[in-house]
């Protein structure tokens, strides 16, 4: 099995962060970060996971990173060596929002032990 698709990856993220730092206006107070980036076998298509804090801007980040997809890829063809720049479909990943979730909910239910030992989830 061929390693270019991951290698095409790490390359694909490391050019859009440059991209997004450079190119991008985003909201005031707002931070995205690419989290990962999958391509397909065949090279042509590339899933970016971006994280978005805070989360309520998620709708308007991925938004405004859909109106610049084909900017991101033409900036893409420019800097990385393949015949075509994949195709680049942007998704909010939601796992970090996940995290915090079962975070806050362990925390509450630490709180609502009175003799502070850890509940068993079992």
């Amino acid at each position: 099995m061929s390693h270019r698709p991951e290698q095409l990856a790490s390359t694909v993220q490391q050019y859009l962060t440059e991209f997004f730092v450079r190119d991008v206006e985003w909201p005031i107070g707002c931070l995205a970060t690419i989290t990962t980036v999958e391509i397909t076998n065949d090279c042509k298509i590339a899933f970016v996971n971006v994280s978005v804090l805070p989360q309520n801007y998620a709708g308007t980040v991925l938004s405004l990173l859909r109106r610049n997809q084909g900017r991101a890829r033409a900036y893409l063809s420019k800097k990385v060596s393949v015949r075509q720049a994949p195709e680049i479909r942007f998704a909010i990943d939601d796992g970090s929002l996940k995290e915090s979730e079962v975070d806050l909910a362990i925390s509450s239910l630490e709180k609502d032990n009175e003799d502070g030992e850890l509940i068993n989830l079992n």
